[in-house]
């Protein structure tokens, strides 16, 4: 956390017991010691940071802004961080910083999102760059509460373009942190920005990161998402469909099979991938389609009742591939041979006719 003063001055800091205790060794300093004492706002002893506050509050002629504004970018939610941001505001201090600094000093009296549009007016100006740049040239250490403000507004509030310059890491970090509610406000707002007809947000790089996020969760997250926004929640779903479909099939290395599922992918219920066995599993409501991998297996389809059977012992790792073929229970197969697709979308138009009207009944 930056240069740390003479062992001594620590060792007289943490002696003080009492605030005349504190201010006599304040009074008392020599000219070296006051250059070092401002930077014990960044030391790593929570005590020696609140009684160094507390000195510079009583002498605030010895605070130097370039550690203030530091403690102020690691602890600025914290009470401390209330206290460095007064101190901040002194005048003879505030001319210490630059405008960008200073305009974010004089947001915290707004609110944190206010901090948030000041910080992402000044990443913004000029041409993009790099995260490391921008936080360097404002003076933010690694793990500012500062950079988890800016990506908390940039994923709700942002615009397409903003999304690009969080890193993944960053990205990732505020996904697990963040409580349910916040996950939901990103997933709204990025129907929001994604979701026109023409669009293809599987190319967007944060899209695909969520979708990822999504995938084991999203039994859960959809039901409450569709709570938020029906048509977010829909989105949300095709896109999962789509990704886990697309994921397969690359992986498979067959594209054909793959062009024909992606007609039917408005038609689909729901999609679940077992990727050690490599099987597909996919949902039409009215019955269900399991597809293999490997080159040579035909795909199975089952009346809804047993492909949910067999989803659920599918997606354990464990099973064989064998044990989810029964002829007599499927309602028939789909066979990859010369020209297969014709007879396929034949079945398919039948299928899709016969159970999905019986389950409407």
């Amino acid at each position: 956390m930056g240069a740390l003063p003479a062992d001594e001055l620590v060792e007289r800091l943490l002696a003080c017991r009492t605030k005349d205790q504190l201010h006599a060794l304040v009074e008392g300093l020599n000219r070296i010691e006051r250059a070092q004492f401002s930077t014990l706002v960044c030391h790593d002893s929570e005590t020696i940071r609140v009684r160094c506050i507390r000195g510079l509050l009583h002498r605030t002629n010895l605070v130097r802004a370039q550690y203030i504004w530091r403690g102020f970018c690691l602890f600025g939610e914290s009470v401390e961080g209330r206290y460095l941001t007064h101190l901040l505001q002194i005048p003879h201090v505030l001319a210490q910083l630059s405008s960008t600094q200073a305009s974010m000093v004089g947001a915290t009296q707004v609110s944190v999102e206010n901090i948030a549009r000041v910080f992402w007016k000044h990443v913004t100006e000029g041409q993009e760059r790099a995260a490391e740049v921008w936080r360097e040239e404002l003076g933010i250490p690694d793990g500012s509460w500062l950079s988890g403000v800016l990506t908390e507004y940039l994923m709700t509030r942002g615009n397409a373009k903003d999304w690009r310059l969080e890193s993944r890491d960053v990205f990732e970090a505020a996904l697990h942190q963040k409580p349910l509610v916040f996950v939901l406000e990103v997933l709204t707002h990025a129907h929001a920005l994604f979701g026109q007809p023409r669009a293809n947000p599987l190319t967007h790089d944060k899209i695909l990161l969520l979708v990822e996020y999504l995938r084991p969760r999203k039994q859960e997250l959809l039901g409450q998402l569709a709570l938020y926004s029906e048509a977010g929640a829909q989105w949300w779903k095709q896109l999962l469909i789509s990704s886990e479909i697309s994921l397969f099939f690359e992986q498979a290395g067959d594209n054909e099979r793959f062009l024909f599922w992606k007609e039917y992918m408005p038609l689909m219920k729901d999609v679940w991938g077992e990727s050690v066995n490599k099987r597909l599993f996919i949902d039409f409501g009215g019955f269900g389609v399991i597809e293999f991998a490997e080159t040579g297996n035909a795909s199975y389809v089952y009346p809804t009742k047993i492909f949910e059977k067999f989803l659920k012992t599918g997606l354990q790792s464990r099973v064989v591939n064998s044990a989810l073929k029964d002829r007599e229970l499927c309602i028939n197969r789909i066979h990859h041979s010369s020209r297969w697709r014709p007879k396929a979308r034949r079945m398919m138009r039948d299928w899709l006719f016969e159970y999905r009207i019986e389950e409407e009944v």
